[in-house]
């Protein structure tokens, strides 16, 4: 049996599973789509490149905190709910690349429950 705990599902053995997340760039995308806000316009009021949009827009690069603020004041977007998304995001994807290193990697040890 699971039970759902916001984006954190937990089995039987209280093992804890990320449901799939998304990070900041999807609402970003989102928002600038449904406006028809071109990333230039949007890149000169929260006062960084076209390019830099571009990399948090494809995940190359993330928020951080200064630059969330910024966006909260130009979008009304919370900024703790922007860098929420992007911790979430980062940290589901460190867990899956995980499952491409060696056996050992990130094994625990047996006392670990």
């Amino acid at each position: 049996m699971e039970f759902i705990r916001g984006l954190v599902l937990l089995n039987r053995n209280n093992k804890v599973h990320f449901a799939v997340t998304t990070s900041a760039a999807d609402t970003l995308l989102e928002l600038l789509e449904y406006y028809r806000i071109p990333q230039q316009d949007f890149a000169d009021r929260v006062g960084v490149s076209q390019k830099h949009v571009s990399d948090l827009l494809k995940r190359k690069k993330f928020m951080s905190a200064d630059l969330a603020l910024r966006v909260q004041r130009v979008t009304g977007i919370p900024a703790e709910m922007l860098l929420g998304m992007d911790m979430q995001y980062k940290l589901a994807q460190g867990i899956s690349e995980a499952s491409d290193k060696t056996e050992k990697y990130l094994q625990a040890y047996d006392w670990v429950v």
